[in-house]
């Protein structure tokens, strides 16, 4: 059986996707074979790439930096920070956000929030590394932290 019609997407490296494409159009990267679809505004990537990594995103090292819902981010802090915390609409689902925090020399931190776990402020009084973590608990940004490689 021939087939008289063949079917292709638009396809080539990943380092060529375009930023957007017409609504529909499915794209195909050849390299790193994913499927991208336009979105009219932009490009989607379409499955799941669940290859056991995480996105890691490295905030600004200083000044006022927006969070983002259910992310793990990384910060090498140099001057005085302020985190803003995102607006949650849907209280039914789990929302947290994950920041490994390094400070070499002791800066001002303000976490963006007036709950903690335990009902207290995390101690960033000294220089290293923290794990800072944020838990929505259906009404309030919760805030902890952990200072790296001491006794808890």
């Amino acid at each position: 059986m021939t087939m008289a019609n063949k079917l292709q997407f638009k396809r080539g490296l990943k380092s060529n996707l375009p930023s957007s494409a017409d609504s529909g159009m499915p794209l195909w990267c050849t390299d790193t074979k994913e499927l991208y679809i336009g979105t009219g505004s932009g490009v989607q990537k379409i499955g799941d790439d669940n290859d056991g990594t995480t996105s890691i995103k490295t905030l600004s090292s200083s000044g006022t930096i927006a969070l983002t819902d259910n992310s793990v981010n990384q910060i090498n802090v140099t001057g005085n920070v302020t985190f803003n915390l995102p607006s949650i609409t849907n209280k039914t689902i789990f929302h947290e956000i994950f920041i490994l925090l390094k400070m070499n020399t002791v800066k001002t931190i303000n976490l963006g929030t007036t709950y903690f776990f335990n009902a207290k402020t995390p101690n960033l009084s000294e220089a290293g590394l923290y794990s800072l973590i944020y838990e929505y608990d259906g009404t309030n940004w919760v805030c902890g932290a952990i200072k790296k490689g001491t006794a808890s």
